[in-house]
This record gives C-alpha cells, sequence and structure tokens, in this order.
C-alpha cells in the first residue's frame, strides 16, 4: 500500500492513513510473485526510467477513463517515484512533467482552460510535486509566513467587496444602524463607502504579499522554474497561442497549484504553526486569492 499525505487533508484523514500504514502486514514480493518478482521487478525498472512512455500512457488513460485518473498518478508518484524523495526521481518526474506539456497542454484546444480545471494529468502531478519539494516548502515559508501573520493580527472584518453579499452579512438591525434606512441614498451611499474602503484594504494586503513574493524570488524552486520555462517555451511554439496567454498560463500554473493553496490553507503547508486561523481571517486569505487571480 502507498499513501500519499497531500497538504489538503485533515488532521483526521491523516491520523487515518497513518493508523492503516501502521497496521498494514507487509509481505516479501517472492513470497506472492514467486520466480516472476524478477520480471516485475526488471518491468518497473524500466518503466520507471521512461518518462516519455508514462507521460503517453498517463495521457491516453485520461481520455479512457477520467475518474481513475488521479488514483493511478498518486500511484505513480508515491510507488514508481517514491514521493521524489531522492534525487535520481525527482529527474525523472521533471521529464514526465515535461513531456504532459508537449502531450497534453500543448494538444489541447484550450490549454489555458484545461490548466486552469486543476484536473488534467500535468496539473495534478505539478500539484503533487511541488506540495512535496522541500525548496518549496522552504520558499512558501519565507514568502507567505509574514505577510499572513499581520493578516491573522490585524483581521476584523470581512473584506467583502460584492455589495450585495456585503448586506447580507448584517442583521436588518445592524444594516439600518451602519447604513441607514434600506433603499435609501443614503443606505446606498454607505455600502458603496465600505465596499471602497474593503477594497483599499484588500489591494494594500496584496500588495504586501506581492513584495513578499518579489524579496525572495532568490530561492524560488530551481525545480519549479525549469517546468515553468519548459512550457513556455512548448507552447510559445504554437501557432494558435499568443505569447501573452502562454505567459498567462504559467502565472495560472503557480497561483492554481502552488501559492494560492498555500495562501488560503497556510496551516497544513507548514508556514504557520501554532497561530489558529478563524472564520474571518480565512475569508480574508480566499480574497487575497481572488485578487491575484483577477
Amino acid at each position: 500500500f502507498f499513501f500519499f499525505f497531500s497538504a489538503e487533508a485533515s488532521p483526521a484523514e491523516c491520523c487515518q492513513h497513518a493508523k492503516i500504514l501502521e497496521d498494514t502486514q507487509f509481505v516479501d514480493g517472492y513470497k506472492q510473485l514467486g520466480f516472476q518478482e524478477t520480471a516485475y521487478g526488471e518491468f518497473l525498472s524500466r518503466l520507471r526510467e521512461n518518462p516519455r512512455l508514462i507521460a503517453s500512457s498517463l495521457v491516453a488513460g485520461e481520455k479512457l477513463n477520467q475518474e481513475n485518473t488521479q488514483s493511478v498518478i498518486y500511484t505513480v508518484f508515491t510507488s514508481l517515484y517514491g514521493n521524489c524523495i531522492m534525487q535520481e526521481d525527482e529527474s525523472y518526474l521533471l521529464q514526465v512533467l515535461r513531456y504532459l506539456i508537449e502531450f497534453e497542454l500543448k494538444e489541447s484546444d484550450n490549454p489555458r482552460r484545461l490548466l486552469r480545471r486543476g484536473t488534467c494529468a500535468f496539473s495534478i502531478l505539478f500539484k503533487l510535486f511541488s506540495e512535496g519539494l522541500f525548496s518549496a516548502k522552504l520558499f512558501l515559508t519565507a514568502t507567505l509566513h509574514e505577510p499572513i501573520m499581520q493578516l491573522l493580527v490585524e483581521d476584523e472584518d470581512h473584506l467583502e467587496t460584492d455589495p450585495n453579499k456585503l448586506i447580507e452579512r448584517f442583521s436588518p438591525s445592524q444594516q439600518e444602524k451602519l447604513f441607514g434606512e434600506k433603499g435609501s441614498d443614503r443606505f446606498r451611499q454607505k455600502v458603496q463607502e465600505m465596499v471602497e474602503s474593503n477594497e483599499a484594504k484588500l489591494v494594500a494586503l496584496v500588495n504586501k504579499f506581492i513584495g513578499y513574493l518579489k524579496q525572495n524570488t532568490y530561492c524560488f524552486p530551481h525545480s519549479l522554474r525549469w517546468i515553468v520555462s519548459q512550457m513556455y517555451k512548448t507552447l510559445s511554439c504554437v501557432d494558435r497561442l499568443e505569447v501573452g496567454e502562454v505567459r498567462a498560463m504559467c502565472t495560472d500554473l503557480l497561483l492554481a497549484c502552488f501559492i494560492c493553496p498555500a495562501v488560503v490553507n497556510p496551516e497544513q503547508y507548514g508556514i504557520i504553526s501554532d497561530a489558529p486561523i478563524n472564520e474571518v481571517a480565512r475569508f480574508n486569505l480566499m480574497q487575497v486569492c481572488f485578487c491575484y487571480y483577477y
């Protein structure tokens, strides 16, 4: 059995997986496979050393059975490449990702939409790889710890920017106290003023996060930089794609699969340890990610 502890897994799920792993009785391969053990081992070794075949098989399998794609990718990542703990496994997996860019994204009619869904083989494997990469954890901690802690200290209200949703957060009596009589010009003006105030606070927050990102680009993981460069080089050669769209895809990849998940769930990525995140702070972190995108 192989288990992958995703950064999105809850503590209860991690404990459950750990208990199952602890209770698992492992059996030596030769006791089940007999004389065929060597043949199986040689097959897996050759498969591991052929990233092109792995990538093409994942793409073909995805077209045949989308439902089982994620479990197959987990198996490839955890068993065939051992969670990329060894440098050699990491090198092989980087090549798998490079071929997935060529076989999956390059051949797609709308590669940006495919990437933003986050359900294609390339997106899933990239996310698994980046979550387990030690240099990625160092970068995320160095970049996000300080601005997230500041947000947790300063958070007071939901930084809602949609006027209708903003109103819904208050009871009728609170609405009248804050904005005046509902439907009046004063009511609409006060609501708009609060929206603009929240927008200004969000802009300041996002600029703070961006500032820390810029400060720590020197420790951005080399492996992830290489993947992004391969995506840019490969997709820039596609006639139907504008250079600006390719750059936007590289940004989408880093935000959707790497940075934003860590912003929304910093405790699960080890960015903060014992600082509690209440519902207001979580909402505001999500708003920061939304602003990153738009």
